[in-house]
């Protein structure tokens, strides 16, 4: 078992997709450093987009994110395939 210990860490975390950027939120919550390396620089991109389930949405809004001012936009059920 890992020893336990009360100082901050310093922690990197290897791409900035939802799952880096989410494990970014929860570890800096508790307290410790962390920087997100990514590669893409994101220069060409026009538009972006998360896709977050309702259970997804509850985490965001438990870390403060204010998901009515981020506009969500949400699609029909005849856009969703049905497999």
């Amino acid at each position: 078992m890992p020893s336990r210990t009360d100082s901050p860490l310093n922690i990197a975390i290897i791409g900035a997709g939802l799952g880096g950027l989410s494990a970014a939120v929860a570890l800096r919550r508790q307290g410790h450093s962390v920087t997100v390396y990514e590669r893409y620089d994101f220069a060409g991109e026009v538009g972006a987009s998360l896709s977050a389930a309702s259970n997804g949405s509850r985490f965001l809004e438990q870390w403060g994110v204010d998901i009515k001012a981020a506009k969500p936009v949400r699609y029909p059920m005849s856009w969703i395939s049905q497999y």
